[in-house]
C-alpha cells in the first residue's frame, strides 16, 4: 500500500489494511521497561503553561504576511472536496485553476500504483482514480511546501520530518482504531508547521537558536519562548487558525510535545496522540526536526499506552516511512 489511500468519496483508506501488532502478552506491560525514552506526558502541557502574548506569535505571521491567507484556489479545492454533493467535475474545475496542482494530479493518476490500464489524460479522470482524500492530501501537500519553500538545510530538515511524520501517522491510524487515516495524515502534515513559518520570518535567528538544541537538551517550545516570547506549536496554531482549518489540526500544531491528553473531544484528543508518537518515530530514524539531535527510543513513548498499542506499532510505522517517504519526496520535492 503506498502513502496515498487508493480510496473513494465517504471512505478512510483504501485496500486490506496490515495485519495488527500483536497484544501484549496477558498481565505484561504495552511499554517495555529500560528503553530510553518519555514514559510519562509533560507535566504542564503548552496549553497550561503562562501563555505568550499573541502579538510574539502575530510578529511571525505578519513578517511573512502572504501566508496569512491561504491561497485561493486550494481554499476553494479544500471546500469543494469537503461538499459531500460535490462532484468530480467539479473538482477538476478548480484544480485546472492550478497548473502546477493540474500537472501534479495528472502525474500521480498516471503512475505505475494507480494506473491500471491506458493513460489518463483527463483531470476528471484523474480525479475519479486518485479518489478525493489523495487529492486532498495533494493540495495540502502542495500548501505545505509552498510554506517550508527555502531550499536549505533548514527548511529541507523541516520538510522531510513533516513528511514521515505525515506517513508515520498514516501507518498508525491503520493499525489503531477512534481515528480516521486522512486527518492523521494532515495532522501529521501540518504539526510542525510553525516552525516552517518562524524560519521563513527570520532565519539566521532561529537556525542560532535550533543550533543550541542538540547539546542543551532542552524541548524546542522552551528555548523558543526564551529567545522569542512565543514558540512554534503557537505560531502554527495562528497560522492554521488563519487559514480557518478545523480545531483537530489547530490542536495538533499546538499540543503534539504532550499529546492533547487535556483536550475534550476524544477524536481530537486520538488524533494529537497519534501525532505525538509519529514525530517521535519518524526523528528516531533520522528525521528530526533539528539536525543532528539525538532521539529516544520511542518504543517506550507514552502515547503508545494512551492509544492502548503494543510497541510492535513502532516497527510498522517505521516500516512505512522507509518505504514511502522517497516517494513523497519526489512529489513534493
Amino acid at each position: 500500500m503506498g502513502w496515498f489511500d487508493r480510496d473513494r468519496k465517504g471512505t478512510s483508506g483504501g485496500g486490506p489494511a496490515p495485519s495488527r501488532p500483536a497484544a501484549p502478552p496477558s498481565g505484561g506491560s504495552a511499554r517495555p521497561s529500560g528503553v530510553g525514552g518519555p514514559t510519562s506526558w509533560p507535566s504542564a502541557p503548552p496549553s497550561q503553561r503562562a501563555a505568550a502574548p499573541r502579538s510574539a506569535a502575530a510578529k511571525f505571521l505578519a513578517k511573512v504576511e502572504e501566508l496569512q491567507s491561504i491561497p485561493g484556489v486550494a481554499t476553494r479545492l479544500l471546500q469543494t472536496l469537503d461538499d459531500p454533493s460535490a462532484s468530480a467535475d467539479a473538482i477538476a474545475q478548480e484544480v485546472r485553476r492550478d497548473q502546477a496542482l493540474m500537472a501534479m494530479v495528472l502525474r500521480i493518476a498516471n503512475s505505475a500504483f494507480y494506473r491500471s490500464s491506458g493513460q489518463v489524460r483527463d483531470i476528471t479522470e484523474s480525479i475519479v482514480v486518485l479518489g478525493y482524500d489523495t487529492t486532498r492530501q495533494l493540495v495540502l501537500g502542495r500548501l505545505s511546501r509552498q510554506v517550508a519553500r527555502k531550499n536549505d538545510v533548514w527548511q529541507k530538515t523541516l520538510w522531510r520530518h513533516a513528511l514521515a511524520t505525515a506517513l508515520a501517522a498514516q501507518a498508525c491510524t491503520r493499525q489503531v482504531r477512534g481515528a480516521t487515516v486522512g486527518h492523521a495524515f494532515t495532522a501529521g502534515l501540518l504539526h510542525d508547521i510553525g516552525k516552517a513559518v518562524m524560519y521563513e520570518a527570520f532565519p539566521t535567528e532561529c537556525a542560532h537558536v535550533w543550533k543550541t538544541l542538540p547539546t542543551s537538551g532542552k524541548a524546542s517550545d522552551e528555548v523558543e519562548r526564551a529567545h522569542f516570547g512565543t514558540d512554534h506549536a503557537e505560531v502554527g496554531e495562528e497560522l492554521l487558525k488563519a487559514w480557518s482549518f478545523p480545531e483537530m489540526y489547530r490542536h495538533a500544531a499546538r499540543l503534539h510535545s504532550c499529546g492533547g491528553q487535556a483536550l475534550a473531544d476524544p477524536k481530537d484528543r486520538r488524533i494529537v496522540t497519534i501525532v505525538s508518537l509519529s514525530g517521535a518515530v519518524a526523528s528516531s530514524l533520522g528525521h528530526d526536526a533539528v539536525p543532528d539531535r539525538k532521539s529516544p527510543e520511542p518504543r517506550d513513548h507514552p502515547a503508545l499506552a494512551a492509544l492502548g498499542a503494543h510497541p510492535s506499532l513502532v516497527d510498522v510505522m517505521r516500516s512505512h516511512i522507509e518505504s514511502e517517504l522517497g516517494g513523497l519526496i519526489e512529489i513534493f520535492g
